[in-house]
């Protein structure tokens, strides 16, 4: 987990001839609109969910939010018992190739899987456009075996071999163990334990193999007869290289410990054959890291494993005419990564290539990390399905780490400079009273939401950019980019930023952050089908909470405003009746049945959900 630290301010001025003698009038930086030029289709905005309170779940929903991520437990599978009748869960389970035939063999009543099914029930129901998706984070200890040390042939003790700082003897990461281990981060991890903590999947054996594939086929379709709620997507393995300190797998590391993304590809295929013998048309996202980037240019070692895995399944064996990497619908990641120029360059070169993207004063990409054209062009979408930030501050946190402002500013990077499609937060409320670094909202918020400024970042985006979004061309004219004032276009932590999107219904969105210490004076040059559009805008700042600023004025084809030192604005049209749908509800009126209404941006505003 990388928690990253906002950098020091800069005072930004766009008028380099002032005169100390007299003040000249703040000059406007303009930012021009492109329709035409077109961008990422968005999926949505959403987090893992296992709440089951209807506040809650209530307030998720009113932030604008769709994509609702849960786990897989594998308590799902009814397991044998021990000579103490206790489960056990080192004995295999035999699973037909028949997922029907596997029913009786699983209890999706269990706990560890019953709240997210009453959670989705209450959200499908009550959320527009709602997507389930659901990641694996271990299958059963039966199907796994050790990730060995290859120069010594026992089994690791962390994912971080021979680094001291990573790998204390005194807390190793345990292999199939019960026992807590006090891994980097406690006491975050205090009270995981597990006998599925690490390992890989045996690969090597046809049987186990098979038996992987059907055992996912058959959660997903036992879970969905159980709940009635389709899994739109799954991923067959979180965080899929690392050996984390709760229940986890790696699928980058054959049986003798050597680094081998193929071993990815091989239970992907086994998933694949399972859900097409069974006609489950559930989607398949992967290959699933930690997150994308590195330490720098010179080590962009998550982009290294992210990209080697999707190329082994590039190049897997050809199955019934059909290519292993049409079974990949989306690309996915989570999203642990920093906000200063080199993290957006890394974004970039991940998903542009290293080709498209220069690496920086002084530096150079790495010719081993990563794919020179990059991923852009292969059809799939980008969905970024975990992230965490800092405390709940708006600009600083007793605790040094990174500020709530800092929330919408990963936003923002992830949809310019990796083309994100869907964004989601680790968890929307995590018991805690205020948010911490990995929450949105703290339980005493539940009844105003917006007192969480955390929470009021992410929805400047989510409350105004629908699913079916497609993110459109807008930059500044200072720049030519879409940062102002940043020391170059990877810039954003010390700038002034802008995304623009066209929502389904042909309503535009824009959302501005503006990093320095500055108010930056705007002018938002209007595109000609927005001709008699009015306008509404929502803002946080250090002392505004999601602050409705009511319409905004219109002059020339363009909004003139300044954007405060430290803030987020979203700004958002709405577009007026068609004359027909106006005439309807005029004689509604006329008839008695009604009273028509004009929608303004404060009452549009309002009625998202």
């Amino acid at each position: 987990m990388l928690i990253c630290r906002r950098r020091p301010r800069r005072l930004v001025v766009c008028c380099l001839s002032l005169i100390a003698a007299r003040a000249l009038p703040a000059c406007a930086d303009t930012i021009t609109v492109s329709p035409n030029q077109q961008y990422q289709t968005v999926a949505g905005w959403g987090s893992y969910v296992d709440e089951t309170d209807q506040p809650t779940l209530q307030a998720w929903a009113n932030a604008g939010f769709n994509i609702m991520r849960m786990s897989m437990p594998k308590e799902a599978l009814i397991e044998p018992l021990d000579n103490n009748g206790n489960p056990d869960d080192t004995q295999p389970v035999s699973l037909s190739s028949n997922v029907n035939a596997n029913l009786s063999k699983f209890n999706f009543a269990d706990p560890s899987v019953s709240g997210f099914g009453s959670a989705a029930q209450y959200l499908s129901s009550h959320v527009s456009k709602f997507t389930l998706i659901a990641d694996s984070w271990s299958p059963p200890q039966w199907m796994k075996g050790p990730v060995l040390d290859p120069s010594t042939g026992q089994p690791t003790t962390s994912q971080f071999i021979g680094n001291p700082s990573w790998n204390s003897p005194s807390f190793p990461t345990p292999w199939l163990s019960n026992t807590y281990n006090a891994w980097v981060g406690a006491p975050y991890f205090a009270g995981n334990y597990g006998n599925t903590i690490g390992g890989r999947l045996k690969t090597e054996d046809p049987t186990t193999l098979a038996t992987f594939g059907n055992y996912m086929a058959s959660w997903v379709n036992g879970f969905q007869k159980q709940y009635g709620v389709p899994i739109s997507n799954i991923s067959i393995q979180n965080e899929s290289t690392y050996q984390n300190p709760f229940e986890s797998m790696v699928l980058n590391t054959d049986q003798y410990g050597n680094t081998d993304f193929s071993q990815y590809a091989d239970a992907l295929q086994s998933v694949v054959s399972a859900f097409q013998a069974n006609g489950i048309t559930t989607q398949i996202r992967g290959p699933h890291v930690a997150g994308v980037g590195g330490t720098g240019p010179s080590d962009p070692y998550l982009t290294w494993a992210q990209v080697g895995m999707i190329n082994a399944v590039k190049n897997a064996p050809v199955v019934n005419n059909d290519p292993l990497i049409n079974s990949l619908s989306d690309y996915t990641s989570n999203y642990y990564v920093g906000t200063d120029d080199t993290s957006a360059r890394m974004l970039a070169e991940y998903w542009n290539g290293s080709n498209n993207v220069p690496a920086g004063a002084g530096a150079t990409w790495a010719p081993w990390g990563g794919d020179t054209t990059g991923l852009a062009g292969d059809g799939k979408q980008n969905w970024f399905v975990e992230t965490t930030d800092g405390g709940p501050g708006w600009l600083s946190n007793s605790d040094g780490s990174s500020p709530a402002i800092d929330v919408a500013l990963k936003i923002n990077n992830a949809l310019i400079y990796a083309n994100a499609s869907a964004y989601l937060y680790w968890q929307f409320s995590d018991g805690s009273a205020t948010p911490d670094s990995s929450s949105l909202l703290g339980t005493t918020q539940l009844n105003n939401p917006t007192q969480s400024q955390k929470l009021d970042a992410v929805m400047q985006y989510s409350k105004f950019i629908k699913p079916g979004a497609v993110r459109i061309a807008a930059n500044f004219s200072s720049s030519g980019t879409t940062e102002s004032g940043g020391a170059d276009a990877y810039d954003a932590a010390d700038a002034s930023n802008v995304s623009a999107f066209v929502n389904p219904d042909g309503s535009y969105v824009f959302v501005l952050i503006n990093m320095t210490a500055t108010g930056t004076p705007i002018t938002l040059t209007l595109p000609s089908n927005l001709a008699g559009a009015s306008f509404g805008a929502y803002r946080t700042s250090a002392s505004e909470d999601f602050a409705n600023l009511g319409n905004m004025p219109v002059a020339n084809s363009a909004l003139s405003f300044t954007l405060p030192a430290d803030s987020v604005e979203t700004v958002y049209s709405v577009i007026p009746e068609p004359a027909s749908a106006l005439l309807g509800l005029l004689l509604i009126g006329i008839n008695g049945l009604g009273r028509p209404r004009r929608r303004g941006p404060a009452a549009a505003a309002r009625g998202f959900s």
